[in-house]
Protein backbone atom coordinates (compact mmCIF):
# COMPACT_ATOMS: atom_id res chain seq x y z
CA UNK A 1 0.00 0.00 0.00
CA UNK A 2 2.65 2.26 -0.07
CA UNK A 3 2.66 3.36 -3.45
CA UNK A 4 -0.36 4.91 -4.35
CA UNK A 5 -0.22 3.77 -8.13
CA UNK A 6 -0.91 0.19 -7.26
CA UNK A 7 -1.95 0.51 -3.58
CA UNK A 8 -5.51 -0.49 -5.31
CA UNK A 9 -4.39 -4.00 -6.12
CA UNK A 10 -2.76 -4.72 -2.54
CA UNK A 11 -5.97 -6.99 -1.45
CA UNK A 12 -5.18 -5.83 2.33
CA UNK A 13 -6.24 -2.46 1.02
CA UNK A 14 -9.98 -2.94 0.55
CA UNK A 15 -10.19 -4.74 4.13
CA UNK A 16 -7.94 -1.81 5.41
CA UNK A 17 -10.68 0.95 4.04
CA UNK A 18 -13.19 -1.12 4.74
CA UNK A 19 -12.84 -1.02 8.14
CA UNK A 20 -12.10 2.30 8.14
CA UNK A 21 -15.00 3.30 7.08
CA UNK A 22 -16.91 0.73 9.75
CA UNK A 23 -15.15 2.60 12.32
CA UNK A 24 -16.23 6.22 10.77
CA UNK A 25 -19.84 4.58 10.70
CA UNK A 26 -19.65 3.67 14.53
CA UNK A 27 -18.48 7.06 15.36
CA UNK A 28 -21.52 8.71 13.63
CA UNK A 29 -23.57 6.37 15.50
CA UNK A 30 -22.09 7.94 18.90
CA UNK A 31 -21.73 11.33 17.84
CA UNK A 32 -23.71 11.74 14.12
CA UNK A 33 -23.39 14.81 12.01
CA UNK A 34 -23.96 17.55 13.47
CA UNK A 35 -20.46 18.64 14.12
CA UNK A 36 -19.43 18.55 10.31
CA UNK A 37 -18.75 21.93 8.54
CA UNK A 38 -21.09 23.22 6.82
CA UNK A 39 -18.84 24.30 4.73
CA UNK A 40 -17.54 21.15 3.04
CA UNK A 41 -20.67 19.48 3.30
CA UNK A 42 -21.30 20.20 -0.77
CA UNK A 43 -17.43 19.91 -1.76
CA UNK A 44 -17.12 17.38 -4.91
CA UNK A 45 -15.51 14.22 -4.52
CA UNK A 46 -13.84 13.81 -8.05
CA UNK A 47 -13.42 11.60 -10.05
CA UNK A 48 -16.91 10.24 -8.72
CA UNK A 49 -20.57 12.69 -8.86
CA UNK A 50 -20.90 12.77 -5.28
CA UNK A 51 -20.21 15.41 -2.55
CA UNK A 52 -19.22 15.13 0.99
CA UNK A 53 -22.90 15.14 2.06
CA UNK A 54 -23.93 12.34 -0.38
CA UNK A 55 -21.65 9.84 1.45
CA UNK A 56 -22.06 10.43 4.69
CA UNK A 57 -24.92 8.13 5.48
CA UNK A 58 -23.96 4.15 4.33
CA UNK A 59 -27.76 3.71 4.23
CA UNK A 60 -27.69 6.08 1.09
CA UNK A 61 -25.40 4.33 -0.33
CA UNK A 62 -26.92 0.67 -0.38
CA UNK A 63 -25.31 -1.25 2.26
CA UNK A 64 -25.29 -1.74 6.04
CA UNK A 65 -23.08 -3.37 8.71
CA UNK A 66 -24.09 -5.98 11.14
CA UNK A 67 -25.92 -4.77 14.20
CA UNK A 68 -23.11 -6.42 16.82
CA UNK A 69 -20.22 -4.58 15.04
CA UNK A 70 -21.88 -1.28 15.33
CA UNK A 71 -23.12 -1.63 18.97
CA UNK A 72 -21.87 1.48 20.63
CA UNK A 73 -19.94 0.99 23.73
CA UNK A 74 -20.99 3.63 26.60
CA UNK A 75 -18.27 4.08 29.64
Amino acid sequence: MADVITAGFDPIFHAHHCNIDRIWWIWQLRHGNSTMPSNILDLPLPPFNYTVKDVLNIYDLGYDYATASAEVVTG
